[in-house]
């Protein structure tokens, strides 16, 4: 098998899959519908107002998820790079628990977090391309020990 059917065979059963599993979870969810109940004008509202958005919804966050994760391993040249070990999740925890610190109203959570978050990535990134902080080989050795005090 040459490298380009397997990639088509396996991106043909990840589509199959994702198909196969939006088609369950049409069915299922506070009360079951049998599939052949779906397209009944009885539960119209429920799987096409309720159910269908839920599952296009997640496949975009999915999506959404992958992508950032792929970028961050990219960006980094890192195959293991993750916000979680590299101090980007923690950053924006901090982030959110000063905003509790001083009381600030609720959207200025989301927004401390997101802000913290981005000033960490912003160090991460320019660290690891910087030499002249620390000496460790990888870029990922780098940010991880700069960030570990979040």
């Amino acid at each position: 098998m040459t490298l380009r059917f397997k990639i088509i065979y396996t991106s043909g059963l990840f589509l199959l899959a994702l198909f196969l599993f939006a088609f369950v979870s049409l069915c299922v969810g506070t009360e079951f519908i049998y599939p052949h109940k779906l397209f009944t004008p009885s539960f119209k509202s429920i799987v096409w107002e309720l159910r269908f958005p839920r599952i296009l919804l997640a496949i975009a966050t999915g999506g959404a998820l992958a992508t950032s994760g792929t970028v961050l391993q990219v960006l980094l040249k890192n195959p293991l790079a993750d916000p979680y070990i590299l101090g980007i999740s923690s950053a924006a925890a901090f982030g959110a628990t000063l905003s509790f610190i001083f009381h600030l109203p609720h959207p200025w959570v989301s927004i401390f977090a997101f802000a913290l978050s981005l000033i960490a990535l912003w160090l991460i990134v320019s660290c690891s391309k910087s030499r002249r902080f620390f000496f460790s080989f990888s870029p990922f050795d780098r940010s991880f020990d700069e960030l570990s005090f979040f």
